[in-house]
């Protein structure tokens, strides 16, 4: 069964990278990437676990995964509108939600977040809002984001607030926002919303393609930043937001293209995501970073290479790893098949240097 939700999503082979400190004049310096790596140097695995998946409630297009410190996982379900929460060994603790547009129902679910006190966030961007879950899987509340526009991801924070990839309006470049408990804007963060990767003489033509994806440090006082368009890793200080960016330089790069007019067809849309690179997700966990740049669809298990930067700072790129889909708490959670009948997730650790 095909389980994995059609995300543009790109990939290529990683040469070099350069960190830039980025403040009002932008100045620069450069730091190389590291040479390719394999896979068990950057990541072991500790277990693998096969999702219990009843008849009654199959997970057909997984669109997105957490992991709890206890090892309970909560994956989300584009296809059938719901999320899952299944216990550390597997065992499917209760669905969440339904298709719906009534409390605690989806119609696009994506981002699934445990928050810190163990309550579960989940994103769905059709409806614009947040359903909040006590841990048990009861409904707790909704957050309805008025305010803001394309919201593609988001981390609960300490103290009750979120952050959120998001569009405020036209004229608001920033990338981020801080809202408070209720939804409302608190501040925006990290003014780039129109950046474009080199070679883009029009950058305007990527705004209707362009999101912004992150991760948070366990302590709430870091965000890893990727935008979809862009070869670069921007890391934002939460509490002051000052910023720098990791421009990763990919071998083969392709810079994103607009749509073609008139584009209807599947095989169209196949041949137009194929013909650039995204930088499809950021993961991040005990102090390791893992980009993956695609060229295809990410959640489809498309051929892929992640850039990978280690505790120490140093970075590697790993070719056609397995699919990765999700991070936390020291670990990050890879699929086994992505088009197997039965969902397996593997658990990995990073390796130390």
């Amino acid at each position: 069964m095909q389980r994995f939700q059609a995300f543009a999503s790109l990939a290529a082979l990683i040469s070099a990278a350069a960190l830039v400190s980025c403040d009002a004049s932008r100045s620069r310096t450069s730091v190389p990437l590291a040479p390719a790596a394999s896979f068990s140097e950057v990541l072991q695995p500790v277990r693998t676990l096969v999702l219990q998946t009843p008849a009654s409630s199959p997970i057909v297009r997984l669109s997105g995964v957490d992991i709890a410190a206890d090892g309970k996982l909560v994956v989300t379900d584009g296809a059938d509108a719901s999320a899952h929460l299944f216990s550390a060994d597997g065992r499917l603790l209760k669905v969440l939600g339904r298709k719906g547009y009534g409390p605690g129902e989806f119609q696009i679910p994506l981002s699934p977040r445990f928050g810190p006190d163990g309550r579960i966030h989940v994103l769905d961007v059709r409806q614009n809002r947040i359903s909040v879950f006590h841990p048990d899987g009861s409904l707790d509340r909704e957050v309805r984001l008025r305010h803001l526009m394309r919201v593609t991801d988001i981390e609960p924070e300490r103290g009750g607030t979120y952050l959120v990839s998001a569009i405020r309006t036209e004229t608001d470049s920033n990338t981020l926002f801080r809202l408070d408990r209720d939804g409302r804007v608190i501040r925006g963060f990290l003014p780039i919303r129109h950046h474009a990767p080199a070679g883009i003489r029009d950058p305007g033509v990527l705004d209707g393609m362009r999101r912004a994806v992150f991760s948070l440090s366990a302590d709430g006082d870091s965000a890893y930043v990727a935008l979809s368009t862009a070869d670069s890793l921007w890391t934002l200080d939460t509490r002051t937001g000052t910023y720098r960016v990791a421009h990763v330089a990919v071998r083969g790069y392709k810079p994103p293209v607009a749509p073609p007019p008139g584009m209807l067809s599947l095989r169209q849309v196949t041949e137009w995501v194929k013909s650039w690179t995204e930088a499809a997700a950021v993961m991040f966990t005990s102090g390791t970073v893992a980009v993956p740049f695609v060229r295809g669809t990410h959640l489809q298990g498309d051929s892929s290479t992640v850039a990978v930067r280690r505790p120490d700072g140093t970075w590697a790129s790993v070719d056609d790893p397995p699919l990765l889909v999700g991070a936390g708490h020291g670990h990050f959670v890879g699929v086994k098949d992505p088009f197997a009948d039965t969902l397996e997730v593997v658990i990995y650790h990073p390796q130390p240097r």
